[in-house]
């Protein structure tokens, strides 16, 4: 599987938001989610966050990082800052 996370800033309010899209197989996508807010690697807790509801990864403790979790299950992964809203 393959994570990609798209951040937006949005300078006029001051606020983050990102978009993630998770491939699995064949490109297939697997779950994404549209608009979030959160900026830095919330990105990464909002994929793994769809991972677990759709049963992918199993629901961990908090003791791990995220990108721990996403390496020991051969998750790749990879973050890009777009200018406009509409390329999230």
């Amino acid at each position: 599987m393959h994570v990609t996370g798209r951040r937006w800033f949005d300078r006029r309010h001051g606020n983050t938001y990102h978009s993630v899209t998770i491939m699995g197989p064949e490109n297939s996508i697997v779950a994404s989610a549209d608009f979030a807010y959160g900026y830095g690697d919330q990105w990464m807790q909002t994929a793994h966050e769809l991972l677990v509801e759709k049963g992918l990864v199993p629901g961990v403790e908090r003791t791990k990082a995220i990108w721990q979790i996403f390496k020991e299950m051969e998750i790749t992964y990879d973050v890009t800052d777009v200018g406009r809203k509409r390329d999230l």
